[in-house]
């Protein structure tokens, strides 16, 4: 029996988000994908999740208006991660200067940093890097 593997992804572009679910959908149903487009959202969803229901892996856009993927992985930090620390969070944006990758290497919570691609790339690397080890 395959099981599910669960996976939130954060991200304000509606069309990244589409082409995910769906390349999801077709390649890889036994992945649970559960999508919010901004960060408070998904913080009060994780709050909601028992510890069956967290998700396996994260992956946060990191520039999002108003409550953005700092703001997310601040929160994460300190309220989830010691309690969940095989989920593997991911950031995942278009452009990362430098001072934010600098931020960036202040949380322990953060599993690795990718430049998008494609969903189909996007995809097929945290597979293979990240949910086939689980």
């Amino acid at each position: 029996m395959i099981s599910t593997k669960k996976i939130l992804m954060i991200d304000d572009d509606e069309i990244n988000n589409f082409l995910a679910s769906e390349w999801i959908k077709m390649n890889h149903p036994e992945l649970e994908l559960q999508i919010f487009t901004d960060a408070s959202s998904a913080v009060k969803y994780l709050d909601a999740c028992s510890s069956e229901n967290f998700p396996d892996i994260i992956i946060c856009d990191l520039l999002m208006p108003g409550f953005d993927g700092f703001d997310f992985l601040n929160i994460y930090e300190s309220f989830f991660f010691q309690k969940y620390l095989m989920t593997r969070i991911i950031v995942l944006s278009a452009n990362i200067a430098e001072r934010d990758r600098h931020k960036l290497e202040a949380f322990a919570c953060l599993t690795d940093v990718f430049i998008k691609k494609t969903a189909q790339e996007n995809f097929q690397i945290i597979k293979k890097k990240y949910l086939d080890e689980l």
